[in-house]
């Protein structure tokens, strides 16, 4: 865990990351990576972190496996999904399905989920805190991902475009197309996003100019 903004936390899971916003009334959690066991121990932390708030909302960067695997515990523990409307027909048959063999969470504990749409643009905001989302236009890792902006603290939260590793750690998955740190610096110039950190859902939180090193302008 370490705290990265006011009321923002940066739950760092190894090879995959969630962030955790603190609103005056309520929590929000930035992905759910892997499975019901990673989500179940991020809730707990998030728990620790901020007692007596709700997760309200879980907000979900894109479709792949390995961001997604987890967010059927948030369902279950009441939580509302914000994704890309693209995801929307299929999230809700994954919602539904019964997982009789190995049943995790939402399983045990039946609910349905509350999913809100993102198409280009959608806003939580409470108290002075805010979460800006939006849809990565152009995007050639995933046609649905979507980027989160943290404007009191000017944090970007991004998944898959820029993986920033500890140094003499390579990453997972090996080096990402510098064609995705482009078109996502084409974003974020485009929206006149005033960036000062990333914190990325892979690799580790570092300041702005890293990236800016790394995809130049």
């Amino acid at each position: 865990m370490e705290k990265i903004g006011d009321g923002v936390w940066f739950l760092g899971g190894g090879s995959h990351n969630s962030v955790l916003v603190e609103f005056p009334t309520y929590l929000a959690m930035i992905e759910a990576p892997l499975g019901d066991a990673r989500s179940l121990a991020v809730m707990e932390e998030a728990r620790k972190l901020v007692p007596g708030k709700p997760i309200k909302y879980l907000i979900n960067s894109h479709h792949h496996f390995d961001h997604f695997g987890g967010v059927r515990a948030y369902v279950a523990a009441g939580a509302t999904i914000i994704t890309n409307e693209m995801n929307v027909p299929s999230y809700e048959k994954i919602f539904s399905a019964p997982h009789s063999l190995a049943p995790d969470e939402l399983s045990k504990n039946p609910k349905k989920a509350e999913i809100i749409p993102v198409k280009e643009k959608y806003v939580l905001s409470e108290g002075g805190q805010s979460i800006e989302i939006y849809h990565v236009d152009g995007d050639m890792h995933n046609a649905d991902i979507m980027m989160m902006y943290l404007p009191k603290d000017k944090i970007l939260v991004e998944a898959d475009d820029f993986t920033p590793d500890m140094p003499g750690v390579p990453a997972p998955s090996g080096p990402r197309p510098k064609i995705f740190e482009a078109n996502l610096n084409k974003q974020l110039q485009r929206l006149k996003l005033d960036v000062a950190t990333i914190a990325p859902l892979h690799g580790i939180v570092v300041p702005f100019s890293d990236f800016k090193k790394d995809a130049g302008d």
